[in-house]
């Protein structure tokens, strides 16, 4: 019986002592759990100035900022431009363009450059410029592309030779081109 008097008494101690907490269980719960945290940051300055653990102790220095990454440029549009004839001539190529953008006529030969394009080909149904490694080819007759139904001004007759061609400016190739002029062979 003794042994069960031990035993209860035991028992009740524990519950009581679960049951109330005491004076330091009251202190421990209060206290914060970083010891550090009522410590003001201005307190901590010579901390930063000088780090415990670094071998200089001095504060590490700033990440060089990241340089701003470059885009390459847009790539040039591409040109404006339809093909409307080819003229060969003594070895010579020179394409006609309408140069829609400006509403002009011009005459385009190889190694010429239009608008920063440079004439890369001529064949005798296209027109090849490149720039900046990229190539736009035009082709003389292209389906689906609308036709200038706009009439012709009256011919004016030419009576030369065609052995004369050869030494054509380019406006008087144009104006053939367009209409302007007809050769008659003699």
């Amino acid at each position: 019986m003794r042994r069960h008097a031990v035993i209860s008494a035991v028992a009740l101690a524990g519950q009581l002592a679960t049951a109330a907490p005491s004076a330091t269980q009251v202190q421990a719960d209060a206290a914060p759990a970083n010891p550090m945290a009522s410590v003001p940051s201005s307190a901590l300055e010579a901390f930063r100035e000088r780090p415990l653990f670094s071998p200089t102790r001095r504060p590490p220095q700033p990440a060089p900022e990241p340089e701003p990454q470059r885009t390459a440029p847009p790539p040039a549009p591409r040109p404006n431009l339809e093909l409307i004839g080819v003229i060969e001539i003594a070895g010579r190529s020179i394409a006609i363009v309408n140069n829609l953008g400006a509403g002009t006529t011009i005459s385009l030969e190889a190694d010429d450059s239009h608008a920063g394009w440079r004439v890369e080909a001529i064949d005798r149904a296209s027109l090849t410029l490149a720039r900046e490694g990229r190539t736009e080819t035009f082709a003389l007759f292209q389906p689906g592309r609308e036709r200038n139904t706009a009439e012709a001004p009256e011919a004016a007759r030419v009576t030369a030779g065609r052995a004369s061609l050869a030494d054509a400016s380019s406006d008087t190739l144009l104006k053939i081109l367009r209409g302007e002029i007809t050769i008659v062979d003699e």
